[in-house]
């Protein structure tokens, strides 16, 4: 989904990806119960989509799934913008 169009996402527990068009990831978020357009916002906010054009939610069933999740990813991707 282009990364303007955030705001029609689940409030569920789960991770967020910002992406270039490439697909290349550039910032792994994760978003506990009833967060997910908050905390997207708060890392557009703070610059954590620099770089990026798409954004992606992956939900999950708890906060623990979702901590996970997001260390995963982060160590299969290394995203540019988690380093910073």
């Amino acid at each position: 989904m282009p990364a303007g169009n955030y705001g029609t996402f689940k409030e569920r527990s789960g991770v967020y990806i910002f992406a270039n068009r490439d697909l290349q990831v550039k910032y792994v978020g994760k978003a506990g119960p009833g967060r997910m357009v908050v905390e997207i916002q708060s890392a557009i906010n703070r610059g954590k989509d620099y770089g990026a054009t798409l954004v992606k939610a992956l939900y999950t069933n708890s906060d623990e799934r979702a901590t996970s999740l997001e260390s995963a990813l982060k160590e299969k991707y290394k995203p540019p913008n988690n380093l910073t």
